[in-house]
């Protein structure tokens, strides 16, 4: 990037005062960036100047190194997003342009105005030559949804409490057929909790990995609903392979043990549809929130995180799951971008002080070792560093997964292969999956 003096003059003369005013405003405080980040992002800024400016701030806000104006400034001179001592004045010169902190977020306003009407402009000019050059109709209306998808996407209204819209939910079923003490998180598996001494804990990174199929999910979505329901404790999911509906259908069918495949068809008895109902009335308030927005990048996920953290009292974060993050950019190598994920998952944690949950795939190579073969850490796929950057991996062994009619049916390993700072072991559960849950074995 050339000098910040360069290309039409120095920031002061830079064409949108709404950009330079939000620039200033996160430069004062950096605190209000992930409520920033709700409505605009890094390529909503008109410039490359600004983009890189807003990227660079984020960044080192995510990594905890830019908590004022000076911090800022030397983040981005530090990281190369500013070339010398001259562009590191003249950025730090806008907090003079920040507004009242009360206005901050109508000058975000602006800027996101602004980028979606340059959205519309470039869309329709695509529509423009699409029309001259003949194409189908049917190509032509597909390009003018996306024109209106792309100015009236709202990233603040991702989230929902999963109990906001489970009546949607039971809804559609019927026409088918026409704990925890003050810093640890209880997971609803006493023996678990004994093994992670009395459950897991703020700040920690935690990998819950199986084979696909095997309930790396269900027990993630097993841990919120304890912590939601029995403890009223907030969690927060973000959804890359389930929709909200599927999520609420394994929540649904674990509380209320009536089989997932009777919701899938709608073939629910009546005793059923009894303990639907006690389900859906401890759902309706519980503080379970989902995210399944389509595309998540790891900036939407710590960005989002933070504002949760902060608004709705977040005390736990899982991403389900962690292979199909994509970062939206240029890597060397998909091992490096999972490395890269997995670095600012461990930062999140940290930052907001809470456990964060990365649901992980593992490879083949467990399989190549025979039916009962355990899984161990370096099976998980596609980075080396999962290993070294979490506080604990859980890794699931199911003996019936393979061969269902194996001596152990019915029975799954929770194997902590790594605890920083404590005990290893594993602990048998009850396989219910039909009921889309384990549950502690008695």
């Amino acid at each position: 990037m050339r000098g910040f003096t360069h290309e039409g003059g120095d920031l002061t003369t830079l064409r949108s005062k709404a950009e330079r005013a939000v620039l200033g405003g996160i430069l004062q405080h950096p605190e209000r960036i992930p409520e920033v980040l709700t409505l605009i992002k890094p390529q909503d800024m008109d410039t490359d100047r600004h983009r890189a400016i807003f990227n660079g701030l984020v960044e080192g806000y995510n990594a905890g190194e830019v908590v004022d104006d000076l911090s800022g400034a030397n983040y981005l001179l530090e990281n190369g997003v500013l070339k010398n001592a001259d562009d590191a004045v003249a950025v730090t010169s806008l907090v003079s342009e920040a507004p009242l902190q009360i206005s901050l977020m109508l000058h975000v306003e602006q800027v996101a105005d602004n980028a979606a009407r340059r959205r519309i402009d470039a869309g329709t000019k695509r529509l423009a030559q699409a029309y001259r050059e003949g194409m189908p109709v049917e190509t032509l209306t597909e390009l003018a949804q996306e024109i209106v998808d792309s100015a009236t996407a709202v990233n603040d209204q991702d989230m929902r409490r999963i109990g906001a819209t489970i009546d949607e939910l039971l809804d559609t079923i019927s026409m088918r057929a026409d704990g925890t003490t003050e810093d640890r998180i209880e997971t609803g598996f006493p023996d678990l909790d004994k093994t992670l001494n009395g459950g897991l804990k703020p700040g920690q990174m935690i990998i819950v990995a199986a084979r696909p199929g095997v309930g790396k999910s269900t027990l993630a979505l097993d841990i919120m609903r304890h912590m939601s329901i029995t403890h009223n404790q907030p969690s927060l999911l973000f959804s890359l392979e389930m929709t909200e509906d599927e999520v609420q259908e394994r929540a649904l069918s674990a509380e209320a043990q009536v089989p997932i495949n009777q919701l899938k068809t709608g073939h629910v008895p009546q005793d059923g549809w009894e303990r639907i109902k006690i389900a859906r009335e401890k759902f309706s308030d519980a503080p379970l929130w989902v995210d399944d927005s389509p595309e998540l990048t790891m900036l939407d996920i710590t960005a989002k995180s933070k504002l949760a953290v902060r608004q709705h009292g977040i005390r736990l974060i899982a991403v389900d799951y962690l292979q199909l993050l994509r970062s939206g950019g240029k890597e060397e190598s998909r091992q490096q971008e999972v490395s890269n994920f997995s670095r600012s998952l461990k930062l999140l944690a940290k930052s907001c002080g809470v456990p964060v949950i990365a649901i992980a795939q593992l490879n083949r190579e467990v399989a190549k070792r025979g039916d009962d073969a355990l899984p161990k850490p370096s099976d998980l796929r596609e980075s080396g560093s999962l290993e070294q950057d979490a506080d604990v991996i859980v890794l699931i062994n199911r003996p019936d997964s393979e061969n269902k009619d194996h001596e152990r049916a019915g029975e799954a390993d929770l194997i902590v292969a790594k605890n920083r700072g404590g005990a290893t072991g594993i602990v048998t559960v009850t396989n219910q999956l039909h009921y889309s849950r384990f549950t502690p074995t008695t």
